[in-house]
């Protein structure tokens, strides 16, 4: 099929104000924004992602119905995952408060170098030569 032949523009030195005085701008009430902008839009644009969104209800289904068994389960297997999720919490907290505690220091003992150093490059500079 034959392509169709791009238009051709005209420049002139005012064509960003014949742009802006164009006849064809539409103008529209504060109303009519506020319905275009807060419309009901789409969920899904497609088929892929209609069919993502509903894996994910089902998986969110399977989820929750899990998770009521495991709330009605007392085996020492379900005791023991309960548990366990119960101390990972604090546990990842205490943790977390350890290597930013830890970057903390090494942050100050870097500078503490830096303030050795500039001492010892001060004591070089204001020295007197050593006789050998």
């Amino acid at each position: 099929p034959p392509q169709a032949a791009a238009p051709k523009l005209r420049r002139t030195e005012d064509s960003q104000s014949d742009f802006l005085a164009a006849p064809s701008v539409k103008k529209i009430t504060r109303t009519q924004a506020t319905s275009f902008l807060f419309a009901d839009r789409p969920a899904a644009f497609n088929y892929t992602v209609e069919e993502a969104a509903h894996h994910a209800q089902h998986a969110d289904e399977e989820s929750k119905s899990i998770q009521k068994a495991l709330a009605k389960d007392h085996s020492v297997t379900a005791e023991e995952a309960k548990f366990l999720s119960v101390l990972a919490g604090p546990l990842t907290f205490l943790t977390s408060i350890f290597a930013i505690t830890a970057a903390y220091l090494e942050v100050q003992n870097g500078w503490m170098l830096v303030q050795k150093a500039k001492m010892i490059k001060e004591d070089i500079a204001h020295a007197s030569p050593r006789e050998h």
